[in-house]
């Protein structure tokens, strides 16, 4: 195995961590194991991600039987659809103390996942456990009351425009309601899905459903918000998989986080959006950029984030961040965590910790820090960051989605 602490030095983790600050407020990387394509399968091909201690609320015996949910089901056009999801926060959301769970799944026509065809063909279902997980309602499609099967949710066609769950994590507000946010391709007026000037995979829209729990509270009601849209001489794919929190101390203020993209249009600055609810998710404000606090826009590739609230009760938010202007996706590199300012919605710049950079001696430029999954330890309050590390050193492995897992533990000073 190779480890970070065997690279030179300006290729480590954690280097960019900064001076520690007052109050345990500072992030720095406490553990690490990494492996890389390149090493290939002798040196990692035994590596497992790291367990989940049992003390985690998402250890070993944390989650029931969640993992055991169905792999393939019909939907209301009476088609075969793949089912996928997960026992992590982005799609198990757990109620503290009550044995209350719901999870989500992303349901996609069969063998369509992560092709063009498939990104329209996408639903979000979702079941209900109020048992600590040893029992799960019926996987259902999420729907609006008032609204039919093949349009289920406001501006949403089964078959003619999908919707897909981010990979960010589920949120519960103040008010009790669940966050769950999501992405979808906007129609246009004849009720198709809008082409934009740019050839892109897919142009979206994102939103948060709403869930609501009814009176015996096993089971929960849905409703979509209204979208946050960013046009495509600002984002060429629009806005997409976004991250939610509600700020602290301000109930039914809602910060979004959403990707962006310059995708074909390589002279439009790649930022990452902001948009803001006042009313628990509902509405949203327009969306701006998200800045640094001293005022300074970065860029930010095409890539999936995360906003998490540690057990220092700061809000920190987890994505890729680049010195010049990106191409689209590339590169998704270095992986960063900072802390918002939940009064300004700035990301406090000298909060910044680069978890993890391109090793020169063993990643390819194509080598991608993203698509991780954020857990938080409720007994000390840091945050474990796993990801597999995607490149296309071997090809014949990455060909088969053959790649090393990684993980880092985060701390605070």
């Amino acid at each position: 195995m190779t480890t970070i602490s065997d690279a030179p030095r300006d290729a480590r983790a954690g280097d960019a961590a900064g001076q520690a600050q007052p109050g345990g407020r500072q992030l720095f990387v406490l553990d690490r194991e990494v492996h890389y394509l390149s090493e290939g399968e002798a040196a990692w091909g035994d590596a497992r991600p790291i367990p989940i201690p049992a003390a985690w609320d998402f250890g070993p015996g944390k989650t029931g039987n969640a993992a055991l949910f169905p792999r393939r089901v019909v939907d209301a056009r009476g088609q075969q659809m793949d089912v996928y999801s997960s026992t992590s926060p982005q799609w198990l959301y757990k109620q503290p103390g009550t044995g209350r769970m719901v999870q989500i799944a992303n349901v996609i026509g069969v063998g369509q996942a992560e092709t063009v065809a498939g990104v329209n063909n996408q639903q979000v279902w979702y079941r209900v456990s109020t048992d600590g997980g040893e029992t799960f309602t019926a996987l259902a499609p999420i729907a609006q009351q008032g609204n039919t099967a093949l349009n289920p949710l406001p501006g949403i066609l089964i078959g003619v425009n999908g919707y897909w769950p981010s990979v960010s994590s589920l949120v519960e507000l103040s008010n009790g309601q669940l966050v769950v946010p999501v992405s979808y391709w906007p129609l246009d007026g004849r009720g198709l899905p809008t082409i934009t000037r740019y050839p892109v995979a897919s142009f979206s829209v994102s939103a948060v459903l709403l869930g609501t729990w009814n009176a015996t509270r096993d089971d929960l009601s849905w409703r979509l918000s209204e979208r946050v849209f960013v046009p495509e001489t600002r984002s060429t794919r629009g806005a997409n998989e976004p991250a939610v929190a509600e700020l602290q101390g301000q109930p039914g203020r809602l910060l979004m986080l959403c990707r962006g993209s310059n995708e074909h249009a390589p002279e439009q600055p790649s930022r990452r959006w902001l948009a803001v609810s006042e009313d628990y998710g509902a509405t949203w404000s327009e969306p701006r950029p998200f800045c640094y606090d001293d005022g300074t826009c970065f860029y930010s590739q095409s890539a999936a984030s995360d906003l998490v609230r540690a057990g220092n009760r700061r809000l920190y938010w987890l994505g890729n961040t680049a010195l010049t202007n990106p191409r689209g996706n590339s590169p998704r590199y270095p992986l960063q965590a900072g802390e918002v300012d939940e009064a300004s919605l700035a990301l406090i710049r000298g909060s910044v910790l680069t978890i993890d950079d391109r090793n020169p001696l063993y990643d390819s430029l194509d080598v991608q820090l993203a698509g991780f999954t954020t857990y938080l330890d409720p007994a000390q309050g840091g945050l474990l960051v796993y990801l597999k590390r995607v490149d296309t050193t071997d090809q014949a492995l990455a060909n088969e989605g053959r790649f090393p897992h990684n993980w880092y533990r985060l701390g605070f000073r």
